[in-house]
């Protein structure tokens, strides 16, 4: 009975092998991912992976609390041949275990990149708006002005007057840029 219980136990691993292999290939096939900066490909996968490392994790914890158990009762059911097996296969357990806590750990840590490349290009774009709003700010507000029908306005009988007051703008925008780049935000 000892020797139907260790060949269980040992198929058992057997058949989580390449399920664990395949998902560590998958972690890696992630970090690829983000490395190119896919982040979108890889939120979905990502979730699923973690969920089935913690499923797997939960179901064989207990496990080891059973060999221990095993080890320390001295019955005649398990031989000294049949307690080595055990160990041995004590000693797989933990490396499953281990190797699932390993990938739960890549996980998060691919969960913290993905967070902090969106970050970057959440600023990215939030700058680029500034940067549009503050050139075309003193220009929007000087034709603005100049919009208000009140005697009074200068050009307003000129038939220059709206080149001179587009070229005003121009120059606000020129100014405007200039003062971006030499402050290095572009």
């Amino acid at each position: 009975t000892a020797d139907l219980m260790i060949d269980m136990i040992g198929h058992a691993y057997d058949e989580f092998d390449p399920l664990i292999d395949a998902m560590e290939a998958e972690i890696d096939n992630l970090e690829e991912l983000v490395d190119r900066e896919e982040t979108e490909a890889v939120c979905g996968r990502l979730s699923s992976l973690e969920r089935r490392a913690a499923i797997f994790h939960r179901h064989l914890a207990p496990q080891s609390a059973i060999f221990k158990l095993i080890a320390a009762n001295q019955s005649s059911i398990f031989n000294d041949d049949d307690r080595d097996h055990l160990n041995e296969l004590d000693s797989r357990l933990r490396g499953i275990l281990e190797t699932l806590r390993d990938m739960r750990e890549r996980a998060l840590i691919i969960d913290q990149r993905i967070q902090r490349i969106e970050e970057f290009r959440q600023t990215k774009a939030n700058l680029v708006f500034a940067v549009a709003a503050t050139l075309f700010l003193p220009a929007t507000f000087l034709t603005g002005l100049f919009g208000v029908n009140v005697g009074g306005i200068p050009w307003l009988n000129e038939p220059m007057g709206f080149v001179f007051l587009s070229t005003i703008c121009l120059v606000l925008i020129l100014v405007s840029y200039a003062t971006i780049r030499r402050s290095r935000w572009l």
